[in-house]
């Protein structure tokens, strides 16, 4: 399920936002440049090159595709993909020989591709854009390759107003897709922002007819009404990355996920040899481990907050168990209790525990956090594997509730 939702993403991202061609004998440099990165970034992918019918270039470097064709067979998933039309303009070559482009738009996108314990899929985009897209050197002015990380292009805005995806014979909308990002071009470092507006599932589309009579009889959902929004930072000094993550996934009548994470001290070798994981080569321990070590741990956050659900799940669950919310919930909290024990970290039990029932009876929000005092090294924490009680204190772990 992993590698599928990966493959979506990098098709999404790939026709939604920049969808491009083959090869012509009349193309501009700049196109040329363009198509060859969308080669290199999807080789991986097991994808040819894609192809159109015909170009109409516009004297300044730029040119429109007409009817972009594109395939994938991968052994779990095969994919088509068809374009209608291409306006790619405002080419510019900047100082270091890279190209940028002020507008690519996209018309009538439509892929469609048979998932395994799905069935077919199909997705229609009527138009996407992006302005300011900025193709990234093959090697920065630090001699480090971050495309493994990074890609091989920034787009500083970019948008998608409605795609229309169907499955199991079900459509629904997801609703402005946008994504904007400000950095280097040079180098793909900066900061990027991304939000979806609105995503409405049927809970008919799910094909698991008793997750539907569920859904339904227990929690009088017809429909899924979700949203995101999520930010990246990654910075860059003395071939070093440091990497800042948030995530917000919305369901309404369900509640607000929230992750963080941040880190530093990344190696731009290592985006090196990811690229080369990338291609299917067998990881080497060897070389990877001197890079992992040094990365230090600066922060992660997971928190929920309740929008009217938790009550009804735990209703859910207690009948299910044959039981009653009180007697499910105080049993909770015991085996917390009882699994905390052995840490003989008694003021940081009886946190978490509080924390537990302060939210099973008064659902508001719940959270558990790490953040250490000053950022800690990869090699630290696997020695804190053998000592939870030391790294929960190392580590600045804490639960709270309804905060």
């Amino acid at each position: 399920m992993k590698h599928r939702i990966q493959l979506f993403v990098l098709v999404f991202l790939s026709f939604a936002l920049s969808p491009l061609a083959g090869y012509a004998a009349d193309e501009p440099p700049g196109i040329t440049a363009l198509l060859d990165m969308m080669e290199s970034q999807y080789k991986t992918a097991g994808s040819p090159r894609p192809t159109y019918e015909s170009i109409d270039v516009d004297g300044n470097g730029g040119a429109t595709l007409h009817n972009l064709r594109w395939s994938m067979k991968q052994p779990e998933v095969e994919g088509s993909f068809v374009v209608e039309k291409i306006v790619i303009s405002g080419v510019s070559q900047r100082a270091s020989g890279a190209y940028s482009f002020k507008s690519i738009v996209s018309e009538n996108i439509v892929m469609k591709m048979d998932l395994p314990d799905v069935g077919p899929l199909v997705i229609a985009i009527p138009e996407a854009t992006s302005t300011n897209t900025h193709i990234l050197p093959k090697q920065t002015a630090d001699g480090m390759d971050y495309s493994a990380l990074l890609g091989k292009a920034v787009y500083e805005s970019s948008s998608v107003p409605v795609t229309t995806i169907t499955v199991a014979g079900k459509s629904f909308d997801a609703k402005n897709f946008t994504a904007n990002w400000k950095g280097d071009p040079e180098t793909g470092l900066g900061k990027w922002d991304v939000s979806m507006q609105s995503i409405v599932i049927p809970v008919s589309a799910i094909p698991n007819p008793e997750f539907q009579k569920d859904m339904k009889e227990a929690f009088g959902f017809e429909q899924f009404d979700l949203a995101f929004d999520a930010s990246v930072a990654v910075t860059g000094q003395d071939k070093k990355l440091n990497v800042a993550y948030g995530f917000r996934f919305k369901g309404k009548q369900i509640g607000d996920f929230e992750f963080a994470f941040a880190g530093q001290d990344i190696p731009g070798e290592l985006a090196a040899v990811l690229k080369e994981l990338q291609t299917g080569k067998e990881p080497n321990m060897g070389q990877l481990m001197p890079l992992i070590i040094g990365i230090k741990f600066a922060k992660l956050k997971l928190r929920f907050v309740d929008d009217n659900f938790t009550t009804k799940m735990l209703a859910f669950a207690a009948k299910k168990e044959g039981t009653t919310v009180e007697a499910m919930t105080a049993n909770g909290a015991a085996l917390i209790q009882v699994g905390l024990m052995q840490l003989n970290l008694p003021e940081f039990s009886k946190s978490v525990v509080g924390a537990y029932n302060a939210f099973v009876n008064n659902p508001g929000n719940i959270s558990i956090e790490a953040s250490p005092e000053k950022p800690v090294a990869m090699s630290t924490l696997m020695g804190l594997m053998a000592a939870p009680a030391v790294a929960i204190k190392t580590l600045g772990v804490k639960v709270e509730a309804n905060r």
